[in-house]
């Protein structure tokens, strides 16, 4: 993951390598070598971080984080697109998606803000919100500290 401003992000594509994207064919295998290449190991880095951004959640003891707020994080961080940084399903689809009510996600939303690991932003009365998957150099520190704690009494 990333560390910017204080939190840890998970990367994305680059935004000249965005721009770049908009001008190449759809097919990879017509790309630039050097920028295949380079797509591939940043892809790899975001798949990657995406699993350890999901392993840290789970791993938080923080009572705002029941099964069904972990739950909704990790279908949100499956949400998020490598090449635009969006991740904005509407709360009907993560309702859908985990098996709950929409007051349920509404709820657990909520507390995932609470908790620190998303921040979202109303795009307007009828298009869904836009999540931003971040947390806390603090809290990520904290939760790392409890876990090598937990595994030294082991």
């Amino acid at each position: 993951m990333i560390l910017h401003e204080g939190y840890f992000w998970i990367p994305l594509l680059p935004t000249d390598m965005r721009e770049r994207l908009k001008q190449l064919p759809k097919d990879k295998s017509r790309w630039p070598k050097e920028y295949r290449e380079r797509y591939k190991a940043l892809h790899a880095e975001f798949t990657a971080a995406k699993g350890e951004f999901v392993k840290f959640a789970n791993r938080d003891r923080d009572r705002k984080m029941s099964p069904r707020a972990k739950t909704a994080l990790a279908y949100l961080v499956d949400c998020l697109n490598f090449e635009t940084g969006r991740c904005d399903p509407s709360q009907q689809t993560i309702a859908d998606e985990i098996g709950c009510h929409v007051a349920t996600v509404e709820r657990v939303l909520r507390r995932l803000i609470e908790a620190g690991w998303l921040a979202s932003s109303r795009r307007g009365a009828t298009n869904t919100n836009f999540y931003r998957l971040r947390v806390l150099e603090a809290k990520y520190a904290a939760i790392a500290e409890d876990n090598e704690a937990r595994r030294d009494i082991r």
